[in-house]
C-alpha cells in the first residue's frame, strides 16, 4: 500500500469504527475510539463524531509521522468480555 492509502484507511477506521484503536510499530497509541459501547446505544456515534472532529488534524499529523518512520499501523478491536469489561485484540496491520 502507498503511504496515502494507509493514511486514508487509518482515518476511515478512526472516523467510522468506535471500537477501534490505532497503534504504531512501537505499540504507542495514536487513536483510541470509544471502546466499550455498553449502554451508549445510538449516542456512541455522536460521541465518536465529536471526538474525531476535535482530533482529526492532530491524528493526521501523528499518522503521517508514524507512516514516514516505519510505514506500519496496527489496528486493534475492543471485545467485550462482560458487560462492563473487555480487552483490545489484534485485528490487522495497515502496511
Amino acid at each position: 500500500m502507498t503511504p496515502n492509502a494507509i493514511l486514508s484507511e487509518a482515518l476511515n477506521y478512526a472516523k467510522n469504527c468506535p471500537e477501534i484503536r490505532l497503534l504504531d510499530s512501537k505499540n504507542k497509541v495514536l487513536w483510541t475510539g470509544i471502546g466499550n459501547l455498553s449502554g451508549l446505544h445510538g449516542f456512541a456515534w455522536e460521541i465518536l463524531k465529536e471526538k474525531f472532529e476535535k482530533a482529526e488534524i492532530r491524528l493526521t499529523k501523528k499518522l503521517k509521522k508514524a507512516i514516514e518512520e516505519d510505514n506500519l499501523i496496527k489496528v486493534e478491536r475492543f471485545i467485550n468480555t462482560t458487560r462492563d469489561r473487555g480487552t483490545w485484540v489484534f485485528a490487522k496491520f495497515l502496511a
